[in-house]
């Protein structure tokens, strides 16, 4: 953000191979609007395991807590909520396990992590007004306790759920999970930010207690230590960091001069309303709620004009009326390499801003490529042929032979390669399909019958296939799904992407292939 008469100067770099795209400018007049526009991306995520499911519900219901506390009016945005709170629910009620913990997804195996990630996230809500008809925290919590004395303290996820029952509860074996993890070496700034408050929580039931007093204020010291350079917030490498590190702030020391300057850097690292995937803005937004309930809203008011290379391209208003200045220019206002985009407020308060830039880049074709050591990634189309079996009976097979001609009518097989020599959690493989086919296969298990494959989900939509791996081993691994052949002519299907979600910048690509239907 920044504050008039200060003007903030961008900077756009255009490819000299760009033939496509937008750059856009968002200029909001207080935080609250700027949560509001990062509640859209999540609202609007079309995907829905356990963490995406408490992604979007969590900071929809702090910022409907936020509008009705300060009296903003915005009815399409409470009633998309509403619709945000039923939805969750009946999601959660199809992932949540039958002994009450959660998976990755409704298939995967009840894992200390995403009972965490429910658990908290409905702390979190209730603290926001939102009743527990269903009573998922009580089942929840039932199930993080068993978990919590069945399963040893160091595996994964354990800390982090031991968290969430001492932010509900006192509990002996959580406390002392989180006590062996606060003496350990070299912890990251998000654990020790997650201890801290944390503890702080068992402090108030515990007033007294001054071992755990000292051990929060060591932890604390820690977090500051890690957080600050020569008293000045440092640069965090990972949004998680940040987030918790201002969340520790605004539990322990809530007038710490410092939580401000956090939350400008976080800003300064949002691309257009987001930041990177759903559990990093959504504790970007869950933190900055946290904070605007501690300190006043104001709104800013006045002229935002706006430049391109010296050049006005817009003056427009900001401020009572007029929620956020959302320019769109198209890519070809900009020269090929350096540009610079200039804005000035005339006016009183503080402005937000975001910049996003979309170029399409144009390549005769696209070659597979992987930022993941040791992954790679094939897609084939294969025949489904009559083959004799052992017993005498003919089945329809795949081939072993890929081929990119098909019949109208044909139902051929996709056939996706993943190697790695190492695991990878949390993968997302997206694979496009092309436009003159339809898939014909079913992404759900079919009533009455257990998941049989090995991945975790499927989501099929009209122009691709979404595959969900919560924990990719090293090996070679296929996934096979049916498509018919339509349309008659040549179709590209874009390339297939394979992406550890909470990753950045890390993916693997096919390159795109061509295939025909025949009459």
């Amino acid at each position: 953000y920044f504050v008039q008469p200060t003007s903030v100067k961008l900077a756009i770099h255009r490819s000299d191979h760009a033939v496509e795209g937008e750059v856009r400018l968002l200029l909001q007049p207080s935080l609250l609007h700027s949560l509001m526009s990062s509640l859209d991306y999540l609202v609007d995520y079309p995907y829905g395991c356990a963490e995406q499911t408490m992604s979007r519900f969590v900071p929809a219901v702090q910022v409907r807590a936020l509008l009705e506390k300060t009296g903003y009016q915005r009815p399409d945005l409470e009633a998309k909520i509403d619709e945000v709170i039923r939805r969750s629910e009946a999601r959660l009620r199809d992932l949540q396990q039958s002994e009450g913990g959660f998976g990755w997804f409704e298939y995967d195996d009840p894992d200390p992590r995403m009972t965490a990630v429910v658990l908290d996230g409905w702390r979190q809500a209730r603290a926001s007004g939102v009743t527990d008809r269903k009573k998922f925290i009580s089942s929840t919590l039932s199930a993080a306790k068993k978990m919590l004395a069945s399963t040893p303290g160091d595996a994964y996820g354990m800390s982090e759920l031991a968290s969430a029952v001492l932010m509900l509860e006192s509990h002996p074996n959580a406390i002392t999970i989180v006590k062996n993890e606060a003496n350990k070496p070299n912890l990251s700034i998000e654990k020790l930010s997650r201890i801290a408050v944390t503890l702080t929580a068992e402090i108030n039931r515990k007033p007294s207690s001054a071992d755990l007093i000292a051990l929060r204020d060591k932890v604390y010291r820690q977090v500051k230590s890690k957080t600050l350079e020569n008293n000045q917030v440092a640069t965090f490498t990972d949004v998680f960091d940040a987030t918790a590190a201002m969340s520790a702030m605004l539990t322990v020391e809530p007038d710490s001069p410092h939580i401000e300057s956090i939350l400008r850097s976080l800003l300064g690292q949002r691309s257009g309303n987001r930041w990177g995937d759903t559990w990093r803005t959504s504790s970007v937004v869950s933190a900055a709620a946290d904070y605007i309930k501690l300190k006043p809203i104001n709104t800013a008011k006045g002229q935002a004009v706006i430049y391109v290379n010296g050049q006005q391209v817009a003056s427009q208003p900001l401020g009572v009326g007029v929620e956020a200045v959302d320019l769109k220019l198209p890519v070809s206002t900009f020269r090929a390499g350096s540009n610079q985009i200039t804005v000035r407020f005339q006016g009183e308060g503080r402005v937000y801003y975001s910049l996003e830039t979309k170029q399409g880049i144009y390549e005769q074709k696209t070659t597979p490529k992987s930022t993941i050591t040791g992954l790679s990634l094939k897609r084939e189309y294969v025949r489904m042929e009559p083959t004799r079996l052992q017993d005498g009976s003919i089945r329809l097979i795949p081939s072993n032979r890929a081929t990119t001609s098909f019949k109208s009518g044909e139902v051929y097989r996709c056939r996706l390669t993943i190697k790695t020599d190492r695991a990878v959690s949390y993968l997302m493989i997206e694979d496009p399909i092309p436009s003159n086919s339809r898939i014909v296969d079913s992404d759900r298990a079919e009533p009455g019958w257990d998941w049989q494959n090995w991945w975790s989900n499927s989501t099929f939509y009209d122009d691709k296939a979404t595959f969900f791996v919560w924990s990719l081993q090293p090996g070679e691994h296929t996934i096979e799904y049916a498509v018919r052949a339509e349309s008659i002519g040549e179709c590209v299907a874009l390339p297939t992407r394979a992406s550890p979600m909470y990753l950045q910048n890390a993916y693997a690509h096919t390159g795109q292939t061509t295939l025909e239907v025949k009459r």
